[in-house]
């Protein structure tokens, strides 16, 4: 695997303020922007951080990482990470603690993975359930189940409005078919995971 570097790093706007530091390794210090733009469920592990990003972007401001410090050692950076808060002030950043408690490497207890397991297989042992008023529906309609039926928007359609909105979000976006290329690091990765 090589020598993993870890590093810490400061989140800072355009305003040149510091609003977090933290530890990573790989490409950790870019994911915030990303998690505070989208709705991952990652989003509610620091509101008061993915908040902030989204208000400085909306306003069209950014956010810029700085490493400001690396080791191949994660304690070094741990250390780093706690004194840096420290010295900034943890009232003055969006961090919701003083650093140090990097999670990598941590693995759950068998007896936690048999319990997640255990949950997930009861969650879909009789397949997907839905609510008993989403099945009178379902029943009421039996179109909905056909390929390619109109349902719900059969009769409908979409404002000028909503059309030039859908169409604005789209700029920029890649579509169309996959490449060549693509689908085979698809079909590769699938491969590799069910090794």
């Amino acid at each position: 695997m090589g020598n993993l570097v870890f590093y810490v790093y400061k989140l800072i706007t355009s305003d040149n303020e510091v609003i977090n530091v933290g530890k990573g390794s790989g490409n950790r210090m870019y994911k915030h922007t990303q998690i505070a733009m989208g709705n991952s469920i990652n989003r509610k592990t620091n509101l008061k951080l993915y908040n902030k990003i989204k208000k400085i972007v909306n306003e069209g401001g950014f956010v810029i990482p700085e490493i400001v410090f690396n080791s191949t050692l994660e304690c070094d950076c741990l250390n780093e990470e706690i004194r840096l808060i420290k010295e900034i002030g943890l009232q003055n950043l969006c961090n919701l603690t003083i650093g140090g408690e990097g999670t990598s490497g941590y693995m759950l207890s068998e007896e936690t993975r048999m319990k997640m397991s255990k949950a997930k297989k009861e969650q879909w042992k009789d397949g997907r359930t839905i609510s008993s008023k989403h099945r009178e529906k379902l029943l009421e309609n039996p179109q909905l189940f056909k390929k390619g039926h109109d349902g719900y928007w059969k009769d409908k359609s979409l404002s000028e409005k909503t059309k030039t909105k859908m169409s604005q979000k789209k700029i920029g976006k890649k579509s169309g078919p996959i490449t060549e290329k693509r689908r085979l690091a698809i079909i590769n990765g699938i491969k590799n995971k069910s090794n």
